[in-house]
């Protein structure tokens, strides 16, 4: 599924980053667990529930809809609109 997140020339460098990035948080996750249940069983459970509930309204307002296109239209998509952040932020500077 990694090869479908990212254009198809840095695949390759980001596939493994995101890889590594999820090790380390499981990690980071599987030591904490412990720990935070032994001092408090409701907040460890409500502070994974809010977690998840904050990523998810992340997710859903950041990431735009892709049904119904190909790799290369939401490459292209995704281009434009940092062209559009790249303007915005040479007219800020002038």
């Amino acid at each position: 599924m990694i090869p479908k997140l990212y254009p198809t020339k840095y695949v390759n460098v980001l596939g493994q980053l995101t890889t590594f990035i999820s090790l380390v948080g499981s990690y980071i996750v599987v030591q904490l667990y412990p720990i935070m249940i032994t001092h408090d069983r409701d907040a460890t459970i409500y502070f994974y529930c809010i977690m998840s509930v904050i990523a998810t309204f992340f997710l859903m307002f950041t990431l735009p809809e892709t049904l119904g296109k190909t790799k290369t239209q939401i490459e292209e998509a995704f281009k434009g609109k940092l062209q559009i952040d790249e303007t915005i932020k040479k007219i800020e500077d002038t």
